[in-house]
Formats: structure tokens, sequence, C-alpha cells
């Protein structure tokens, strides 16, 4: 009987030992898996029209972009993603504090890197669909890191974060030095959460047109043609004459890396048949109003394409090209204004990928890899 009685009390140690364990591995996965602390909130919630936010970033973590929460009946619906997994995890946190209900359909309104790469962190999740255009499935399925939209943007941040620290060094004033802190924070974390990024592919694709119904909310994905991408989704609530736009309308002028260009002037058109009121666009603070910046940008690709195709067919390079090309006619056109005249080299180059394919014959390339010329 006392051996029997030693038998239980070693096993009841031995049992408590091991759910003991347990809890300290679990705790250690779980430490290690949770985002560092911000400086403060990631996001503000601007609501433009009952339960339909505009997302936008505080500057205490990179986003990269905008976001638009639609809160319905039976779930919260989030566009676009984010630049990466630690930043829609952030997302989804800060989105408890307007609903408590659930994620459970994300929208990607292209497939760049700033609207998508938060998608990998529903991978796996059966419990969440990512919705997008087959065209940026296809894309997020190839190395889009290799694309020159990717890498020209992050190639100068590990000296970027260099120079913000020989500043430091440098800075006395109080000020100016918390302004950097701030800054090589906000840049240090974003560099180490690019570190976790896998492009990850919608679940399910369209084409031209989905609806979804929510309760009493109507939400129509709408694909009007080609224009900044190949595959550019507009979420139009026909109730509220919201439409969220991603990049293919914006405050400013637009970046035409991967663009249509030529094309996209006519799909503008399509979007002024639109009976709609306000623009949410994917970047910038300025929610839009009325129809009046449609012509404004289409007057200012026809512009760039016109300017751009005079000196394809002289032969100028690409980068000299850039640098003499003057857009700042369109300031007025543009809510968000132009920074400078100056055009991005990666959009003529893409403009003039364009016109050699249409001059061979041959289809139109998708993207602008990295060597091109």
């Amino acid at each position: 009987m006392k051996n029997k009685l030693n038998i239980i009390a070693w096993s009841v140690i031995v049992l408590a030992l091991l759910v003991i364990n347990i809890k300290i591995a679990y705790a250690h996965n779980k430490s290690e898996s949770k985002d560092p602390p911000l400086p403060g909130p990631g996001h503000e919630f601007i609501e433009v029209a009952e339960g339909v936010y505009n997302v936008m970033p505080t500057g205490h973590l990179v986003t990269f972009s905008n976001s638009c929460l639609i809160v319905t009946e039976s779930e919260a619906i989030v566009v676009d993603s984010h630049v990466t997994p630690r930043a829609m995890r952030n997302l989804l946190e800060e989105i408890k504090a307007i609903t408590d209900k659930p994620v459970r359909t994300i929208i990607n309104s292209h497939y760049h890197y700033d609207h998508a790469h938060g998608n990998q962190i529903f991978a796996d999740d059966d419990n969440v669909d990512v919705i997008g255009h087959t065209f940026t499935r296809e894309m997020l399925l190839t190395d889009v890191i290799e694309q020159k939209t990717y890498g020209g943007d992050f190639w100068a941040l590990p000296e970027e974060i260099k120079f913000l620290e020989g500043q430091l060094k440098e800075a006395g004033d109080a000020q100016e030095r918390a302004d950097l802190e701030h800054k090589l924070i906000v840049q240090r974390d974003y560099w180490a959460s690019l570190q976790e990024v896998k492009p990850t592919p919608p679940k399910t694709t369209m084409e031209k047109k989905m609806t979804l119904y929510r309760g009493d909310r109507e939400i129509q994905l709408l694909f009007l043609g080609r224009g900044h991408t190949g595959g550019d989704i507009l979420v139009f609530l026909p109730k509220e004459r919201v439409i969220f736009s991603g990049d293919f309308i914006q405050p400013w002028p637009p970046y035409m890396g991967d663009a249509y260009v030529d094309e996209w002037i006519e799909t503008l058109e399509e979007l002024k048949k639109i009976d709609f009121d306000i623009i949410i666009p994917g970047h910038g603070d300025t929610v839009m109003e009325g129809k009046k910046l449609v012509n404004g940008y289409q007057a200012y690709l026809k512009d760039i394409w016109k300017k751009t195709n005079e000196y394809y067919k002289e032969g100028v390079d690409p980068e000299v090209v850039a640098g003499r090309i003057d857009m700042s006619a369109h300031a007025d056109a543009f809510p968000g204004g132009i920074s400078s005249g100056i055009v991005d080299p990666r959009e003529i180059e893409r403009i003039y990928s364009l016109l050699r394919a249409d001059e061979k014959g041959e289809p139109r390339p998708r993207w602008l890899p990295l060597e091109q010329r």
C-alpha cells in the first residue's frame, strides 16, 4: 500500500513538472512570436460613412499605405493588408478598439508590396478569406521581390538607418535627439519586419465583378480595366456612395512603374460612370470628393505618355528623359499637390517597355524587372 502511495505521489509530481514545463515552453514560444511594442498607436481610424473607416498610418509604424475597414453585422472586412505581416498584425489588434466583430475577409486592391504583403498571416487560417484579382494572385506567385517596384523602394533602407544613427550622434538639441530616436525605432522595426515577408497570393480570385452581401451592407469589387497594375480592384459601397481606390487614383501623381499608362486613361472613363461621392485613397490623408480629380488624372497621364513617346522615338535614355520632363504644370489637379515636377525614372522605363512591346507586336510586359533596359 505504501509503495502504491509513493508511486501515486511521484506520478503527481512528474505530472505537475510536465505541466509546468509545458506552460514555460508555451510562454516562451508566445513571447518569441510577440511583436515589440510601438512608440504609439500604429493607425488612425477616420469614419467616412457609418461603419466605414479610412485607416491611416500614424508614423509609429511603417505601413506604407492606407487600409479601409468596413464593419458589417457579422464581420469586419479589411481592404489591403499593408507592407509586412507585422503591420497587419498591429492593424488587427487595433481594430478591436473599433469593433468586436471578427475580421473574416481581406481584399487586396492590387498586388504591390505595400498593399498585399500582410496576406501571409492568413495563409493557414481557414476562417479568413483573402480576395484579389486573378492578376494579383498570378503576380504574388512570382518572385515579386525581384521587381524594380519593390527593390527600388528598399535598397537604401540600411543606409538610411546608418544615416540616422550618424545624425543622432551629432545631435545636441533634446527635441532633435528625440525625433531621431523615434525615427530610428520605427525604421529598425521596419527593417526587421521585412525579413519575415513571404509574398502570399489571395485565396479567392475574381475577374470583372464580385459582390459581397453582409446583412444590409452591399460591397462591390470592381475591375474596370488595366491601370496602375493589370489587376486593380475598386471596392465600391453603392449605398454609402464610397469607393476605396487603392493606388488606382490618389491625391497626388500616380506611381507608374508597373502601369498600363495609356490604358489607364481609358479605364478612368469607366470610373466616371460609377455613382460615387467619396474616394478613400490607398495613400495620403486626403479623402477625395467628387469626380473632378479624375479629369486631372487623365490629363496628367496623357501628358506624360505623349512626352515620353516623343523621347522614345528620339532614342533618349530613360534616366535622361526623367530629368528632362517637368510635370509641375499639373500641380493644381491634385489635392495633395506635386512635391516637384520630377518623374521617377522607373516610370519612364515602364512606358518605354510598353512602347517597345507594341513596336515589336509582342504582349505587353506585366511588370518592370530589376534589369529593365
